[in-house]
């Protein structure tokens, strides 16, 4: 059995914001191929610069879609989380 509060991030037809890691430094131009979504990067010294791409998605479709995109470009993911959730009603 699924915990509910998993449970609740993985309604497949209702809005959720994600945060997706990928490793390197990507374009904030990308957005417009990435549902949107903000990209924003990272780098320290000494550290790995890994990119960040955090937005409201409507729906497990269009994670897909991001995700696809990510994936056709050879670009290697680190972490796909989900943030909150949105009934259709509060969208």
């Amino acid at each position: 059995m699924i915990e509910r509060s998993i449970s609740e991030c993985f309604l497949i037809a209702h809005p959720a914001e994600y945060r997706i890691r990928v490793s390197g430094r990507m374009d904030p131009e990308w957005s417009g191929y990435l549902q949107g979504m903000t990209v924003s990067v990272f780098e320290e010294e000494g550290q790995e610069t890994f990119s960040e791409l955090s937005g409201l998605l409507p729906d497990q479709a269009a994670l897909m879609g991001v995700l696809m995109q990510l994936y056709d470009r050879h670009i290697p993911l680190l972490s796909v989380e989900c943030v909150s959730t949105r009934s259709r009603i509060d969208s």
